[in-house]
């Protein structure tokens, strides 16, 4: 996602790459900048990184922060939590 602008309910794609012989891994988007719920994400495994395609919703901020959670299962059956955020932006 670095470099690629968000906008508010248009979908896009997220790519991570993850440890090998990661499992179980489950992922959510929760609005920092204004509380708007979550979004669960459904991420697939695809060769060596895990994709999903989402969307986000409209704030009545003209940019808005959002918080990603990913957990997941190493190959050490210890559970691992990976966060990141960014930023979604109102159309000029």
């Amino acid at each position: 996602m670095p470099n690629s602008v968000i906008s508010p309910e248009t979908p896009f794609s997220i790519n991570l790459k993850l440890p090998p012989n990661a499992y179980n891994v489950s992922a959510k988007l929760e609005g920092v900048t204004m509380y708007m719920g979550y979004i669960p994400l459904q991420f697939t495994q695809k060769g060596s990184y895990w994709s999903a395609q989402t969307m986000v919703g409209v704030c009545s901020e003209p940019v808005m922060t959002w918080k990603m959670t990913v957990v997941f299962t190493d190959a050490q059956n210890r559970q691992q939590s990976v966060f990141y955020y960014f930023d979604s932006r109102h159309a000029v």
